[in-house]
């Protein structure tokens, strides 16, 4: 009798930890995300969520009663946003396939937009859109190191470069949805871009 209310009493100090936890990536969550997410509602952008989250097990199960609170709630997700994977998929192929060397955080080793006459979002964004010669196409933009995911067009992230949408506080990453290109814009405001290249 002994052991199980022992037992009772770590599996509800568990669920007590994940629940905590949960309720403070939440809040960070809605403080980064939100202002984004009204921004692109508000200029009538057509967008969709690869992820909120990734959580498997009692995670997921907490993260899927977080979609019906507020504020997530007023979006009406559906609980495939929390998806149930143990890692984060897309943060995940982007660092494997476009590495980076720096100590503390993710910085990827490509290549380094420089420019004097340029020095606003939108004309560097459009200049390196027209160096690797890509065309407008649904692309993931995401902080380079937390979730969520956000599919959108690539057009639209120019027609809002100079907006809150690129927050300066984080490291910030448009990819396309097959990972052939990336391009990164670090706290520095420090442009990089490249291709994926098969080795």
């Amino acid at each position: 009798m002994k052991e199980n209310n022992n037992k009772d009493l770590i599996q509800k100090r568990q669920q007590l930890q994940i629940q905590i936890r949960i309720n403070e990536l939440n809040g960070h969550l809605a403080d980064w995300w939100l202002p984004t997410i009204q921004l692109l509602n508000q200029e009538k952008c057509k967008w969709s969520l690869e992820y909120l989250v990734c959580a498997t097990g009692d995670e997921h199960g907490f993260w899927g009663k977080v979609l019906f609170q507020p504020p997530w709630n007023q979006f009406h997700f559906t609980g495939e946003v929390i998806r149930n994977e143990k890692y984060h998929y897309v943060h995940e192929k982007i660092y494997k396939s476009f590495p980076g060397n720096h100590p503390v955080r993710y910085v990827p080793n490509l290549s380094v937009y420089k420019s004097e006459k340029v020095n606003n979002n939108q004309s560097i964004l459009e200049n390196i859109i027209k160096i690797l010669g890509i065309v407008d196409q649904p692309v993931y933009l995401l902080f380079a190191r937390m979730a969520p995911v956000i599919v959108m067009q690539l057009s639209d992230i120019v027609k809002l470069a100079n907006t809150e949408l690129l927050l300066s506080s984080e490291d910030i990453c448009i990819t396309s949805v097959s990972y052939e290109w990336l391009i990164f814009r670090s706290i520095e405001d420090e442009w990089r871009h490249g291709f994926y290249i098969v080795e």
